[in-house]
């Protein structure tokens, strides 16, 4: 008997999860403790599925504080509270019940091995040393160390995608409740949300996709209500809350930070100027046929790290999308290989050269300037 390629690869997969994870814990976890990010989700997940808990209460705050500083949190430090919807927490929902090293060994190994799976998927027949460097780009390797949901995000936008692709009505709508999801962090997904129901459109599948990211939205938020009742209110006071003591600022701030006016605002309008023309060409062309659905998701990348409020490293992740999309488009190119190396090299160049004793704010400018300069070539060769 013969099994169904997609069951064979499911049972691969998950059997190389629990392997990674096992491994991971007996033998990292036991030794070094990390994933700060993950604790915060880990205890929120657990108070509202174990406990039947208000995630955003102050007593669940307090915990993830003793947690990560040993101590409770002081009014100017990051108070390490949960600031996102309850359906946030659903991928956590089977790990809430362990141990926290357990559960990040489990969150770990998962994220590690779907990010290779997404990788397969989405370049189609990658070069594997292109899948090998993958874990190694600076924003993915924060994301897996810290545990934080960026880069679930970005996985979840990649299956989504191919979801919408798909000529397969079940899984275009799948695709677009992948996407509902996705707004978990609305600064992060939105631009790339919009763009792939738009290229649902497109195909003429806008009806599935959309239909199913309205019917992903409504479920998520009926689950949201059952578990916190009145958590809109209490996501909105949290959030409103994280602007005031989170560190992380606009990238025209991070822009005037780094070089002193006036050439600070020079720069940064210059920069601004070039980054909104260009998105806006790019997706014109792109809707009208002319241009490629990779341009349109490199510059869509390009105005989440303009428009985002508090644009840190991690979420600059985002870039993943279209850097993976690429390589259908650039097959055998050398460019290809030297944006690649680009994309590995020089953020940790900018970590290792401006460390000093915090991660340097300038490596979220470097994968801004590096995501416009690969927007721009890809412009250039469609135009040429």
């Amino acid at each position: 008997m013969r099994l169904n390629p997609l069951v064979a690869w499911t049972v691969g997969l998950v059997t190389a999860i629990f392997v990674t994870a096992v491994g991971t814990r007996n033998f990292v976890l036991a030794r070094v403790s990390f994933g700060a990010d993950f604790f915060t989700f880990w205890t929120a997940a657990r108070a509202m599925f174990v406990e039947g808990m208000n995630p955003y209460s102050l007593t669940v705050t307090r915990r993830s504080q003793m947690g990560i500083y040993g101590r409770p949190a002081t009014p100017k430090e990051d108070q390490v509270a949960f600031v996102y919807p309850p359906y946030a927490l659903l991928p956590l929902a089977p790990l809430a019940p362990m141990s926290f090293d357990w559960a990040m060994a489990f969150w770990l190994s998962a994220h590690l091995w779907l990010l290779l799976a997404a990788g397969l998927i989405t370049m189609r027949d990658p070069p594997p040393l292109a899948l090998a460097v993958l874990p190694l780009l600076y924003p993915v390797a924060r994301n897996l160390v810290l545990g934080q949901l960026a880069l679930t995000v970005v996985l979840v936008l990649l299956l989504a995608r191919e979801g919408i692709r798909s000529q397969h009505k079940g899984a275009i709508v799948v695709g677009g409740m992948l996407l509902a999801w996705a707004t978990i962090k609305v600064p992060l997904s939105w631009a790339l949300v919009l763009l792939l129901l738009a290229g649902a459109i497109k195909r003429r599948a806008g009806l599935e996709a959309g239909g199913g990211f309205v019917a992903g939205l409504i479920l998520l938020w009926g689950m949201s209500t059952w578990w916190v009742p009145r958590w809109p209110v209490q996501w909105w006071h949290q959030v409103r809350g994280y602007v005031d003591y989170v560190s992380a600022k606009p990238l025209f701030f991070l822009i005037l930070d780094l070089l002193a006016p006036p050439w600070g605002y020079a720069v940064a309008l210059l920069l601004g100027g070039v980054s909104g023309g260009g998105a806006l060409y790019a997706l014109v062309r792109w809707w009208k046929g002319a241009g490629s659905e990779v341009a349109a998701l490199t510059w869509g990348s390009v105005l989440t790290f303009w428009l985002h409020p508090t644009l840190s490293v991690a979420d600059t992740v985002v870039v993943l999308v279209p850097l993976l999309a690429w390589w259908e488009e650039a097959r055998g190119k050398r460019v290809f290989w030297g944006a690649w190396a680009a994309f590995w090299l020089l953020p940790w160049v900018a970590f290792v050269t401006l460390f000093r004793g915090a991660e340097p704010p300038a490596i979220a400018l470097v994968m801004a300037g590096l995501t416009v300069g690969l927007g721009i070539w890809l412009l250039y060769c469609r135009v040429r």
